[in-house]
């Protein structure tokens, strides 16, 4: 009986082991493309709302000139810019769009089993980014959203 349970556990713990992921040449090219449509934008102050992974409260997120201004989240939180501030560092990778898109390189470098980002058809940003390291169903992946896009003045 012992023994059964034993295979049982490694069947279980090994049901969530990576891929061998894929060849993502296409869509690093069309992030390529869409980054260099953010570019020729030149958006130095824009808002957004961002949904990021682990179902965590949404924040809004107001960035000028690359560097964060505000993050206040969807129940009226403000979160101090800081370099001290813990949940900021948790999400220092989605906070600004070019950190979004470096998230996206170095997400489709690691060859995850799946992945599909959507982009803004204008201005190029990303709009949803969902990855699964595994095949498993068993084993979820992320989602990272980006909605209520707003080009603020300089």
């Amino acid at each position: 009986m012992i023994r059964k349970g034993l295979v049982l556990i490694f069947f279980l713990l090994s049901a969530c082991t990576p891929g061998f992921g894929k060849n993502y040449a296409n869509e690093q090219a069309e992030l390529a493309q869409n980054q260099a449509r953010w570019k020729r934008q030149n958006i130095p102050h824009y808002r957004f709302q961002l949904a990021p992974p682990d179902n965590a409260t949404p924040m809004i997120v107001e960035v000028k000139d690359g560097s964060l201004v505000s993050v206040v989240d969807i129940k009226g939180i403000t979160h101090a810019v800081n370099a001290g501030n813990a949940i900021l560092q948790h999400y220092a990778n989605f906070l600004t769009i070019p950190d979004l898109f470096t998230y996206i390189n170095k997400t489709y470098s690691g060859k995850p089993e799946s992945m599909k980002v959507v982009y803004d058809p204008v201005l190029g940003y990303p709009t949803t980014i969902n990855v699964s390291q595994f095949a498993e169903p068993c084993c979820q992946g992320i989602t990272i959203t980006v909605s209520n896009f707003h080009v603020l003045s300089p």
